[in-house]
This record gives structure tokens, C-alpha cells and sequence, in this order.
């Protein structure tokens, strides 16, 4: 994902509950509900269309206070979220 310069954003029209371990995402496009873990949650919440993979990697290494951003990890959990329709997609080279 990292050769790809996309920047990442929440998808339009969820809603998003704080939980005691994480969020809760309810997408009533599909009806669907999705339970964010603490480190989903905070790569969710980091995704607000300004960052590249590798940006959102070194800032979840600095919250998390790592040696090395979590280039791998970030990578896998962007991956995921993009699956599960809570995250789309911008590419700043068509403008989006």
C-alpha cells in the first residue's frame, strides 16, 4: 500500500460510538456494525484525508511511543478498515 500515494478518510454516514476498549461503527448503509479495538480505533480516528500510510505510521509510533513506526501493522490495519467499508480511499493525484 505504501507505493500507492492514497490518503485515507472515514466513509460517509457512520456513526461512531466510544466503547470501553475501542469504538463501535455503525454504517446504516449496509446495516452493519464493526467493534474497532484500541489500536483500529486510533488508526480510524487518525484517518481524516491528510495523511499518507507512512505518515499514519509514524504517528502511531509516536503515540505508542515505538523505536520504529509501525509501517507493517498500519499497512494490514488500513487494509482492513478499507475492507469493511468504515475507510475510503482518496488519491490526491485525481484531486479526491
Amino acid at each position: 500500500m505504501s507505493e500507492v500515494p492514497a490518503r485515507f478518510r472515514r466513509a460517509p454516514g457512520l456513526e461512531v460510538h466510544e466503547a470501553q476498549d475501542g469504538l463501535v461503527v455503525f454504517d446504516p448503509a449496509t446495516d452493519r456494525v464493526h467493534h474497532l479495538n484500541a489500536s483500529a480505533a486510533v488508526l480510524f480516528e487518525l484517518c481524516d484525508a491528510a495523511r499518507s500510510p507512512s505518515e499514519l505510521a509514524s504517528r502511531v509510533g509516536d503515540l505508542y511511543g515505538l523505536d520504529d513506526p509501525p509501517v507493517a501493522e498500519v499497512e494490514t490495519g488500513l487494509r482492513r478498515l478499507l475492507a469493511e467499508g468504515v475507510l475510503v480511499a482518496d488519491d490526491p493525484r485525481d484531486g479526491g
